[in-house]
């Protein structure tokens, strides 16, 4: 089922603004960092005592001339083994689904209302 892609460009901002940005939705979701490079972020979220898949989000930074070109993915893990997308309207053991979904969105939107 692959994973949830979205690329937002936020103009006339530099990178470390769009990074702090970034950093403060992952601490207000709860996602913890898996992996961190200049240009990369890797976050999971979920999976408590088994209760729910860890949805995966991954954020790499490009600097462009008038700001900076954020390519976002996110995908729920299956079993360790298989990567599903999320999902808006998910039914049926969707829960994870449209929680990656509604968590995705807000750093979304969060990125396009940085842009000047």
């Amino acid at each position: 089922m692959g994973r949830t892609i979205e690329e937002v460009l936020v103009t006339g901002r530099n990178l470390q603004e769009v990074k702090t940005e970034v950093f403060r939705w992952m601490d207000e979701w709860g996602i913890n960092k898996v992996e961190e490079r200049d240009d990369f972020i890797r976050g999971r979220m979920g999976a408590r005592a088994g209760l729910t898949a860890p949805k995966y989000f991954e954020v790499s930074y490009r600097p462009q001339d008038n700001g900076v070109l954020v390519h976002t993915e996110g995908w729920i893990g299956v079993y360790g083994m298989a990567e599903s997308s999320f999902s808006k309207s998910a039914l049926l053991g969707g829960i994870p689904r449209r929680k990656g979904w509604k968590t995705i969105e807000q750093l979304w939107n969060r990125l396009r209302s940085m842009s000047k």
